[in-house]
């Protein structure tokens, strides 16, 4: 039996049927009873919505195994399933949140992410970050890194520093340079120095070793 539907076309529309036991408003074309049509579905007694308040600003869809889709006029929209996928735009905090149980996964060409003020990302384990080509970061102010653990630090090619400032290293045990094969260890016992040739210390002053 043929509905009417709001909005519909070849390749396009809003597709609504009723489902099986749903009480429904049956009318005929022009007056036929041989061609009839659903022209409308109703609440009962027995058959009530999940939208229903008295000032009547709760509009929405929801389907069989629990999509939804609510707007509290004021107040948010809401697009939600059973799963705890969640898109949540409140209107009264100015501010949307997404919630996803298990993965969120976004395809894009390019990606840009603008905030007036603050970004903040939390991981409970790991964060990876992969370029294939080059990686910018700029710091208008402190740039700090903090690292409980261990820290490695590798570059394929050539690693240039430029400090304008003073650079300062606090470093509580050893510190070890490995420069072709040839090792300088400093410590708080003594520093020592293996070269296959010369050493060679040299000042336009004083150079005192003790």
């Amino acid at each position: 039996m043929r509905v009417v539907q709001p909005y519909s076309g070849s390749g396009k529309g809003l597709y609504f049927r009723p489902e099986i036991g749903e009480e429904v408003q049956v009318s005929f074309e022009a007056n036929n009873a041989e061609r009839p049509y659903i022209s409308g579905t109703f609440y009962n007694g027995k058959e009530m919505p999940d939208f229903f308040d008295t000032k009547n600003r709760i509009k929405g869809w929801k389907l069989p195994f629990g999509q939804l889709f609510k707007f509290i006029e004021k107040v948010s929209i809401i697009l939600s399933d059973p799963s705890g996928n969640e898109l949540h735009m409140n209107e009264e905090t100015k501010s949307t949140t997404l919630t996803v149980p298990e993965t969120l996964t976004l395809n894009c060409k390019n990606l840009i992410i603008n905030a007036s003020e603050s970004i903040t990302t939390t991981a409970g384990m790991n964060i990876s970050e992969t370029a294939t080509i080059d990686k910018s970061t700029i710091v208008g102010g402190m740039l700090h890194t903090n690292v409980t653990g261990n820290s490695m630090f590798y570059v394929g090619g050539n690693h240039d520093e430029n400090i304008e400032g003073n650079l300062n290293s606090d470093i509580r045990k050893d510190k070890i340079y490995t420069v072709a094969g040839k090792n300088i260890h400093q410590s708080e016992t003594g520093h020592e120095f293996h070269s296959d040739k010369t050493i060679k210390n040299n000042s336009s002053e004083d150079t005192r070793q003790n």
